[in-house]
């Protein structure tokens, strides 16, 4: 006679492999779901993140943050003359100086004028001559 943890080890296994491959399943094939935008320009690394729900909405505040990273460590906001122009494909057109948050982070709100597709164009120079490279960045919103 079998004992009862014997007759539930084939129902164990099963569950167990039933809940494998579904995890497996769902990691292959979801969709890649990004709230980030990712940029390199040579060194640098930038990752931009737009709240709310990671586009841009019309006639409200939209919070944005730009991070940077540089190998070598070199860069600082507060050593760059960096800025941003936020265009989109007929008639807005904004330029500003990216705030100065922290070192390698820079959080700032605007306000789009109407609902679409924009592009943010990062640029920056080192206020100091040689202490960084220059980076230009092209980064598409929708």
């Amino acid at each position: 006679m079998m004992e009862p943890m014997a007759r539930s080890a084939p129902l164990h296994l099963f569950l167990t492999f039933f809940t494998v491959l579904t995890i497996a399943v769902v990691t292959v094939w979801s969709p890649a779901v990004s709230a980030h935008v990712l940029k390199t320009d040579g060194d640098f690394r930038t990752e931009l993140h737009i709240e709310p729900y990671d586009h841009p909405l019309s006639n409200t505040p939209v919070h944005y943050n730009v991070t940077f990273e540089e190998a070598p460590s070199t860069f600082s906001l507060d050593k760059c003359l960096c800025q941003v122009r936020i265009t989109n494909s007929s008639d807005v057109d904004m330029q500003k100086a990216l705030a100065n948050t922290s070192a390698s982070l820079s959080k700032n709100v605007v306000v789009f004028p109407k609902a679409g597709d924009y592009s943010l164009q990062i640029s920056g120079s080192p206020k100091q001559v040689g202490s960084f490279q220059p980076l230009a960045l092209l980064i598409r919103c929708v």
